[in-house]
């Protein structure tokens, strides 16, 4: 997939060379000369001097060919303008980090498929939510290095139709609850998992990817 990322911080870099070392075609728009020239010189893919609220500089990043636009800039504001352009130059799905919780709503309208907060989301979970749009995160409590995750068994050999006490469980999750046929479960040791389920797991936070995987 092609992907263009706009904020050359930590969070965006570290985004950056995770999809790039994936094999992902990737762009990152960084406005500040001296850290565009840093990223680039151990980054395995473009890197664009410019701003990225500016159609001329998405131009360049070929924007009509992006499957996906993020935006990873300290600024809220910057990163809803961003979108917004981008929005209105291609097809590509959105993603951004909003820091201030009253800008949610305002993100959510805006048509922003997925937002994150940098507070509670890294760029490995970042990157696995838009690899994995089937994953739905439904809460998470991460500052006390816990997530509650939903995710949806698929028709891995090694988990579907097998017994909850059989899937695992250990220190790093539990699996708390099954939504099936539109009706939650409380499950026990002998509850068979069926593809299609919606499971509910409490996860450490670091194992939360594997975990995902684990079920899907």
């Amino acid at each position: 997939m092609r992907f263009i990322i706009v904020g050359g911080g930590m969070f965006g870099r570290t985004l950056g060379r995770n999809l790039a070392e994936d094999k992902h075609d990737v762009t990152l728009i960084e406005k500040d000369e001296k850290i565009a020239k840093e990223i680039a010189e151990d980054f395995n893919g473009k890197v664009i001097h410019g701003n990225g609220t500016e159609e001329d500089t998405l131009d360049d990043a070929a924007i009509e060919k992006a499957d996906f636009f993020v935006t990873t800039t300290g600024t809220d504001e910057t990163n809803l303008f961003a979108c917004m352009i981008a929005k209105g130059l291609s097809k590509a799905r959105l993603a951004t980090r909003v820091t201030k919780d009253e800008y949610k709503k305002i993100f959510e309208e805006a048509g922003i498929n997925i937002i994150v907060s940098p507070e509670i989301t890294g760029a490995e979970e970042l990157e696995f939510m838009i690899l994995e749009p089937d994953v739905l995160t439904v809460a998470s409590a991460h500052r006390g290095g816990v997530s509650l995750i939903e995710v949806e068994v698929g028709n891995k050999k090694g988990v579907k139709n097998k017994k909850v006490r059989d899937i695992g469980e250990d220190d790093t999750f539990r699996l708390v609850s099954i939504k099936r046929k539109g009706k939650f479960l409380i499950p026990t040791e002998t509850t068979p998992l069926e593809a299609g389920d919606s499971i509910i797991v409490i996860v450490k936070k670091k194992h939360e990817p594997k975990i995902m995987k684990m079920f899907k």
